[in-house]
């Protein structure tokens, strides 16, 4: 809760399954918002958390390949510690 206090005005974006303090902006699964012309897509990726939200990220204007952003790292073959939930869930 700390870092709200130097960010006056900012939006705290996160998952509306994970008790995030300060959560202005709660997305689930598929949810979308728009940040300019930028098109920010949630998508529920389970396993570290179980409410654990990677954003899909275009650019509606350029139709540019987007990227995603998972707020952690991807693993060729495995991944990391699964603090709330399941192998299975990690695999889809």
């Amino acid at each position: 809760m700390e870092i709200i206090k130097h960010c006056v005005g900012c939006e705290i974006v996160g998952s509306k399954m994970d008790n995030v303090k300060g959560l202005s902006i709660a997305l689930g699964h598929y949810n979308e918002m728009q940040i300019g012309t930028v098109k920010v897509r949630a998508l529920l990726t389970q396993g570290h958390t179980n409410g654990h939200l990677s954003y899909y990220i275009t650019d509606r204007v350029s139709g540019a390949v987007g990227c995603i952003f998972t707020g952690d790292t991807l693993f060729n073959g495995g991944c990391g510690k699964l603090f709330e939930g399941n192998a299975k869930q990690v695999r889809g």
